[in-house]
């Protein structure tokens, strides 16, 4: 099933395949800015998690990946120009959350006054 132009609801849902996923069209409506101006696709590792899936994977209690407003996206073969592009363009659309790795990009959709910035 299509969630937009470009994103699919396997790709939201969560990984222990026993739960329904909470999805918010709104976030999905700026992922999928994001996907447009970005030109190419975005590789979703993780979208909605479960409560109990989100704590096997070291995930934190209020993670937003629960509420159903975060993604990861895989970059690890991504150029630094397309990250660096990336990341500017997750700025743009005003992803408040930002969590840098090597191997992927954390972005959410928590409002501006808890915006944060880290690395894995």
């Amino acid at each position: 099933m299509k969630l937009s132009k470009n994103f699919m609801l396997g790709e939201l849902k969560c990984r222990c395949g026993k739960c329904q996923p909470i999805v918010h069209d709104s976030f999905v409506q700026m992922l999928q800015r994001l996907r447009d101006d970005f030109e190419s696709p975005l590789v979703i590792n993780s979208w909605y998690r479960c409560p109990e899936h989100n704590m096997s994977v070291g995930g934190t209690k209020n993670s937003w990946h629960v509420k159903g407003k975060a993604v990861d996206i895989d970059w690890s073969e991504m150029r630094s120009f397309d990250k660096h592009k990336l990341l500017k363009l997750a700025m743009k659309h005003r992803f408040y959350g930002l969590g840098i790795s090597e191997g992927f990009i954390h972005l959410d959709g928590r409002p501006p006054s808890q915006k944060g910035l880290w690395v894995y």
